[in-house]
C-alpha cells in the first residue's frame, strides 16, 4: 500500500508498542527484578523512564539499535503535532501534553547512551538525530512520519535484546523476556483525540493528492492492488 494511504495512528502506535517492547525487554535483561513487579503488562511511562535509566547507566555498556532511538523521537514529533493543533483550537489537553515529556526524556537518555558509546569506539557518521534539526517545523514532521513508516519495516530486535546484553553478575541463560508483549499505558480519551487528529491530517493529504493527476494515478493504482 501507497505510504500516503497508510493509517498515520496505526504507524504511531505500534511505534509505541515496539519501543515499549525493546526497553522492558532490554531491562528484563540487565536486572530481572526491574521489570518483575509488573504482573498485567500495561507499563506507565513512569516505568519506561526508569527502564531506560537503567539501561542508559548499565556497564558494560548496552548496544542501543538507532532504530529504536529514532522510533522514539518520530513518535515524539507527531504527538507534538497533535498538541499543537489542539492548542490552536483552544483545546489544549495537558494530559497529552504529559505523555509527551516522558518520551522525550527517554529519548535523552538514550542518545547521551549511545552518544557516549559511539565516543568510546571512536568517531562515527553523523546522528541522523541531528540532522534531523536542519529540517524546518513542515518538514520535521513530515520527514518524522516518513522514518517512522521505514523504521517500522525493520525487522522488530525486541525478542532478541535480552540475548545480547552484556550481562554482569547473573547467569545467562537464566534470563528471559517477558511472557507476555508489554503495551503502553493510554489515556483513552487521549488516545480518542489522537487518533482523530492523525485521521484529520491523513484525510486534508488524501484530498490534495486527489488534486494532482498524476498523484490521483499512482494512489488509484496502489489502491487497486489492494483489491482481492
Amino acid at each position: 500500500m501507497s505510504f500516503n494511504l497508510v493509517d498515520r495512528y496505526a504507524l504511531y502506535k505500534e511505534g509505541t508498542n515496539r519501543v515499549t517492547r525493546w526497553l522492558v525487554g532490554t531491562a528484563t535483561a540487565c536486572r530481572r527484578s526491574a521489570t518483575a513487579k509488573n504482573k498485567s503488562g500495561i507499563i506507565s511511562t513512569r516505568e519506561l523512564l526508569q527502564y531506560a535509566n537503567l539501561i542508559a547507566g548499565w556497564k558494560p555498556p548496552i548496544e542501543i539499535p538507532g532504530n529504536i532511538v529514532e522510533l522514539i523521537k518520530d513518535v515524539v514529533v507527531g504527538r507534538k503535532a497533535c498538541a499543537e493543533f489542539y492548542d490552536a483550537q483552544n483545546a489544549a489537553d495537558a494530559g497529552h501534553d504529559a505523555f509527551i515529556c516522558a518520551p522525550e526524556d527517554i529519548g535523552e537518555k538514550l542518545r547521551g547512551a549511545r552518544r557516549s558509546r559511539k565516543k568510546e569506539k571512536g568517531p562515527a557518521r553523523e546522528d541522523v538525530s541531528d540532522a534531523h534539526q536542519e529540517l524546518g517545523s513542515k518538514g520535521l514532521k513530515a520527514e518524522a512520519l516518513r522514518n517512522l513508516f521505514e523504521h517500522l519495516q525493520v525487522e522488530d530486535s525486541s525478542e532478541e535484546a535480552w540475548r545480547s546484553v552484556p550481562v554482569k553478575n547473573e547467569v545467562k541463560h537464566l534470563i528471559a523476556p517477558p511472557k507476555a508483549s508489554p503495551t503502553l499505558e493510554t489515556d483513552p480519551e487521549e488516545e480518542t483525540r489522537f487518533a482523530l487528529f492523525c485521521s484529520s491530517r491523513a484525510c486534508s493529504r488524501f484530498e490534495r493528492s486527489l488534486r494532482r493527476p498524476g498523484q490521483r494515478l499512482a494512489i488509484t493504482s496502489s489502491a487497486t492492488q489492494q483489491l482481492p
